[in-house]
């Protein structure tokens, strides 16, 4: 059976650590070099991306810097799936997008929806394939608040609870409370976060219903010509493209 690290996470990450430490006015000039390589890959694997977390919250002094990183992120850091967001009719229909086409971003454990009896609306990850970070969680739930608090300012979302996964320490469970507004909960069984279902009927202010059905066909193309989850065909041909670009392609500099 694959586990979560067989499977791909987008490039486009990479651009969300480099903004955050472009807003937060850090100087990390070697870290910041491992991005600008790893930006020029087309995908990288949970462990890549898992270890420049735990690297960037060793270079910095937040409790929870998932959150930090998340507050960061806007619709244009997410590129087509971010603007099927700001297009679509109201936040039920931005959620339908993110389902959708979720995997453009990620592969592996994939977002469901769920009624709960309170009458609350929630997105759910089955750990299919294991669990992902604390750190890398965060991110993800952070992230989707503040894209969908963006679409429907100044209106926002009613948070009722967020569930993790991992157990967090006193400072970071308070960061998190914080942060969302709403009871938090660990070491649960599935990563969730829930709101109010009439939430979903939230318009969205600039909702374009002709450039939200060509953005959701680019959306389907681009679905349809991600790699399989294969960490080392991603990894052979970033290393071809990059062999070609120095003019030294041969199979034992390609292999070495």
């Amino acid at each position: 059976m694959n586990s979560l690290n067989d499977f791909f996470i987008s490039r486009d990450v990479v651009g969300y650590l480099q903004t955050f430490i472009k807003q937060s006015g850090l100087s990390l000039p070697l870290y910041e070099q491992k991005l600008d390589y790893l930006s020029a890959k087309q995908h990288m694997s949970f462990a890549q991306w898992w270890r420049l977390l735990e690297e960037l919250e060793a270079l910095t002094p937040y409790d929870a810097l998932g959150l930090e990183i998340g507050r960061y992120i806007k619709v244009e850091h997410v590129g087509v799936l971010g603007y099927l967001f700001r297009t679509a009719r109201n936040v039920g229909e931005a959620l339908a997008c993110f389902k959708r086409f979720q995997g453009l971003i990620y592969a592996g454990s994939l977002a469901h929806t769920e009624l709960n009896p309170d009458n609350s609306f929630c997105l759910v990850w089955n750990p299919d394939y294991g669990y992902s970070s604390q750190c890398s969680d965060e991110l993800l739930l952070s992230a989707m608040v503040t894209i969908v608090n963006e679409i429907i300012f100044p209106k926002k979302l009613n948070l009722s609870a967020i569930h993790f996964t991992q157990a967090l320490s006193d400072d970071r469970a308070k960061s998190c409370k914080n942060y969302f507004c709403c009871p938090v909960y660990s070491q649960q069984e599935k990563l969730s976060i829930a709101f109010s279902v009439s939430d979903l009927d939230i318009p969205i202010p600039h909702s374009d219903i002709t450039l939200h059905g060509i953005l959701g066909k680019q959306a389907e193309d681009l679905l349809i010509s991600l790699p399989d989850c294969d960490t080392f065909i991603a990894e052979l041909t970033d290393t071809i493209i990059r062999c070609l670009h120095e003019g030294d392609a041969d199979t034992n500099t390609v292999a070495s």
